[in-house]
C-alpha cells in the first residue's frame, strides 16, 4: 500500500514539474522581430504586421522592431541613382530568416516572412492545456480508486483476531478450554481429551 501512495505522489510531481517546464517555454513565446534597412545613400519604405504598416524615410543603416508579429512584410526603395546595394532584412532572436537586396537605381527590395507558427503554438496550448488537465485529474481519480480497492481487497483477506483463535469445531465437556483445539474440557483437567495439550 505504501508502495501505492508513492508511485501515485512521483505521478502527480513528474506531471506537475512537466506543466511547469512547458508554461516557462510558452512564455518565451514572447518574441522581437528586427526589420533592418542597410544601404549607404537614403531611402523610403515601410514595414509592418500583418493589416498594419509603418511608413519611414531615412539614410544609411537602420532597425525596426515589431513585438510577436504574426507576419512581417517590409518595402524600402532607393531614393538616390546609387548603384551601391539596399538590404533589406528580417530578423528574429540573431538570425536573419529573410533577406532582400538590389543595387539598381531606385531599385525596390520586398520581402516577408510568416510567424504563425509561433503565435499558433500558444493558442493550441491553451487547447492542449485544458485536455493535459484533464487527463491528469482523471489519472489520479483511477489511482485513488485502485488504492481504495486494494485497501478494501486487503481488509476483506485479513483474518481477524477472533478468527484466528476460533476454533473451526468446539466440543465441550466443560469450562476449561483448550487453546490448541479448542475443545472443552472439564474442569481440573491438566491436559486436553481431545489433543493430548497441556491445559495449564
Amino acid at each position: 500500500m505504501k508502495k501505492l501512495l508513492v508511485i501515485a505522489l512521483m505521478v502527480c510531481l513528474a506531471t506537475t514539474t512537466c506543466f511547469l517546464s512547458i508554461s516557462n517555454s510558452v512564455k518565451a513565446g514572447d518574441y522581437t522581430v528586427e526589420v533592418k534597412v542597410s544601404y549607404s545613400g537614403s531611402w523610403s519604405g515601410c514595414y509592418g504586421d500583418a493589416g498594419s504598416s509603418t511608413s519611414v524615410d531615412g539614410y544609411g543603416t537602420r532597425s525596426f522592431y515589431l513585438q510577436s508579429p504574426d507576419i512581417v512584410s517590409a518595402v524600402f526603395q532607393k531614393m538616390d541613382e546609387g548603384h551601391g546595394t539596399l538590404t533589406v532584412e528580417i530578423i528574429k532572436d540573431g538570425t536573419v530568416v529573410e533577406r532582400g537586396s538590389t543595387n539598381a537605381q531606385y531599385g525596390v527590395v520586398s520581402v516577408s516572412h510568416s510567424f504563425m507558427s509561433y503565435t499558433s503554438l500558444d493558442y493550441d496550448y491553451g487547447w492542449d492545456w485544458s485536455i493535459c488537465l484533464t487527463g491528469v485529474f482523471i489519472g489520479l481519480i483511477i489511482i485513488g480508486f485502485i488504492i481504495y480497492f486494494l485497501t478494501v481487497a486487503a481488509k476483506s483477506k485479513t483474518p481477524t483476531r477472533q478468527q484466528i483463535y476460533q476454533p473451526k469445531e468446539i466440543m465441550s465437556e466443560g469450562g476449561l478450554y483448550c487453546n490448541a483445539c479448542g475443545f472443552g474440557n472439564k474442569e481440573g483437567s491438566n491436559f486436553c481429551r481431545k489433543c493430548g495439550a497441556r491445559l495449564v
